[in-house]
């Protein structure tokens, strides 16, 4: 689950996180804490399938980053449910996590394409000018937001840590969705047809990434502000990931390249 821990870590902002002995536990709490379990397990074994879908049609062969994505949601899933979804081991390693992905995202992105580009040349310059004009206002931004916060790693080094990886997370999350978005338009405006799992990626992403910047604003201004609605919010959220990529695996289907080889492949034999 790409969103769900990110209402669960604002929450423990402005209290402090309860220890093991005296952590409520999902699945013995009240009914909402329940169904957020079990939604939790839900979305956890969507990521599993769809990363077992990508091995079984051998895609992880093309699109490595996005393969790389699948990975590491299904390694923080399951460390997340070896130390308990709201355990403080659970929310460090979100926040951290939020850096690595903010690296890990614009790859992501161009990870989209990959197969297209394979096999149409004129696609790549185009793909390649818009993932240019997105990497230098990433460094602009990074840079920018390096100085103005300076002054407050001083004084609280982890709470500046999680503010930065979640602002870089954010802000690589529009970055993808706008190169994602302008990419697609200006092929489509090049008449270049947009192979399946091209336009299947394409569509997951930009959700995604959508979603995930519409979770860190409001997270910045304050919303959720209680456990409650940071259950029903992350519920929502919870279903929008389990719906989002059983879509996903249900539409992908093997590369060109692969079904091409294939029928070559048994005449060998």
């Amino acid at each position: 689950m790409r969103h769900a821990a990110s209402l669960r870590t604002d929450c423990h902002r402005g209290r402090p996180v309860r220890d093991d002995g005296e952590r409520a536990s999902y699945a013995n709490g009240t009914m909402l804490n329940q169904i957020l379990y079990w939604m939790l397990i839900a979305g956890t074994a969507a990521d599993v399938i769809l990363l077992l879908r990508l091995a079984t049609l051998k895609l992880h062969r093309v699109y490595v980053f996005i393969a790389l994505d699948c990975s590491l949601g299904v390694l923080f899933d399951a460390v997340s449910l070896w130390y308990g979804w709201d355990s403080p081991a659970a929310v460090a390693v979100f926040q951290y996590s939020r850096l690595l992905y903010a690296a890990v995202i614009p790859m992501i992105a161009w990870d989209v394409f990959e197969e297209l580009v394979k096999h149409q040349p004129s696609a790549r310059q185009i793909a390649a000018t818009h993932l240019r004009a997105n990497l230098l206002s990433g460094i602009v931004f990074a840079v920018f937001l390096l100085l103005v916060t300076a002054g407050f790693g001083e004084t609280d080094g982890e709470g500046f840590l999680a503010f930065i990886g979640m602002a870089l997370w954010a802000f690589a999350a529009v970055l993808s969705l706008n190169f994602i978005w302008r990419t697609v338009a200006s092929l489509r405006a090049k008449n270049i047809e947009l192979p399946r799992n091209t336009q299947v990626w394409s569509v997951f992403y930009k959700l995604n990434f959508g979603w995930t910047a519409v979770l860190v604003a409001m997270l910045f201004f304050g919303f959720p502000s209680t456990d409650s609605q940071s259950d029903v919010v992350t519920i929502v959220s919870v279903v929008f990931d389990v719906v989002i990529t059983t879509w996903c695996i249900l539409r992908l289907q093997r590369s060109v390249g692969a079904r091409h080889a294939a029928p070559a492949e048994s005449s060998d034999l």
